[in-house]
Order: C-alpha cells, then structure tokens, then sequence
C-alpha cells in the first residue's frame, strides 16, 4: 500500500529559505567575479562602480524580501514575483546590451527609454491596484462601523 507522506509546513519553509540564500551566494558569486575580471584588465570604470552599486542595493532588497516572507508579512507568490523581479533587474545591469536590443526589437531607440516606459506604466497600474485596494477597505471599515453602532 501506498502510504502519504504528510506535509510539513516548516520543512517547506526552511527548503525554501536555504534555496533562497543559496542562490544570493550565487549572485554575490557571481558579482565578485565580475569585479575581479574587471580589475584584472583593469577595466574598473564608472560604469563599473554603478553596476557594484545597484548589485549590492538588489542583494540588500532580496534580503530584505527573504526576510518579509520569513516573518510571514509577504506570501510564497509574493516572494516568487519579487525575486524575479530582482533577478531580471541584476542581468540588466550587468548585461545592459540585453536592453538595448529588446528596445531595438521593440521600436525603442534605447535599452534605457524602454526600462522608463515599462517602470513609469507599471507604477501608474500599481497606484491604480492601490487606490482601488484602500477605497475597499475604507468600504469594509465603514460597515463594520455601521453595523458595530447598531448594536
């Protein structure tokens, strides 16, 4: 007979947490590989610093994302989306070309003017999600108000 194996809801979230930390140590990999390439051709440029900036900025938020879902303030889909997110925006910064020619291929001269329509598109639909979020709340709060006063 076929016995079940029982889901462990910890066992879940530790998985899920050491392949998240595993794959920051990748990214950290990574760009300290990236670094030393440079400056072994010493290739260390401005453009270099920024990259090493903006990566040690997603490594702080990816952190921060891993930290929100441990404390249960975000879900697993959350997580997920976030993490892609952050990932999608390291291979940009690192490979900048890979923009440029999506904006090429998309009728956009630039990688850049295409990253500022996409990010100003998507934070317009984002407070449009917010606004109409809170207007539902304030809904609730009030029939929960009006039904606590009939009482």
């Amino acid at each position: 007979p076929c016995r079940e194996i029982p889901f462990k809801p910890a066992l879940f979230k530790s998985i899920v947490s050491y392949s998240l930390i595993a794959l920051l140590i990748i990214i950290l990999i990574l760009v300290i590989e990236q670094i030393r390439k440079y400056i072994k051709f010493k290739k260390l440029s401005k453009f270099m610093l920024i990259q090493i900036l903006l990566s040690l900025f997603i490594i702080f938020s990816l952190i921060k994302v891993i930290g929100r879902w441990r404390a249960k303030e975000v879900s697993l889909v959350a997580l997920f989306f976030w993490c892609l997110f952050w990932l999608i925006v390291l291979i940009v910064v690192w490979q900048p070309r890979l923009s440029t020619d999506l904006a090429n291929r998309l009728g956009v001269g630039r990688g850049t003017d295409l990253i500022m329509y996409v990010s100003v598109a998507a934070l317009f639909y984002f407070i449009f999600r917010l606004t109409v979020r809170i207007e539902k709340m304030e809904k609730n709060i009030t029939k929960i108000v009006r039904e606590m006063a009939k009482k």
